[in-house]
């Protein structure tokens, strides 16, 4: 799948509303060495792979794959 141009955001944080709701993330690194992740949170909520699906083109079930994928792989990357 490509990303409709300009929507690279959108993706992102619907990938990081599931990470967030799926609990996918090691909270005890979070709750140690990040600021704003409740900011983080409430943003992300706000983009569901539902919504994502439409300005990115890219289908919500594949979305929540690969937020889970992402995020259970050790040492994954993305590049913009």
């Amino acid at each position: 799948f490509f990303v409709n141009p300009g929507s690279d955001t959108a993706l992102a944080l619907a990938m990081a509303n599931v990470i967030i709701r799926e609990n996918l993330y090691d909270a005890d690194y979070v709750a140690n060495h990040c600021d704003y992740f409740d900011a983080l949170r409430t943003l992300a909520a706000r983009y569901t792979p539902a919504g994502a699906e439409t300005l990115t083109g890219i289908p919500r079930d594949e979305i929540i794959a690969l937020a889970r994928e992402y995020a259970t792989t050790k040492k994954a990357a993305l590049y913009g």
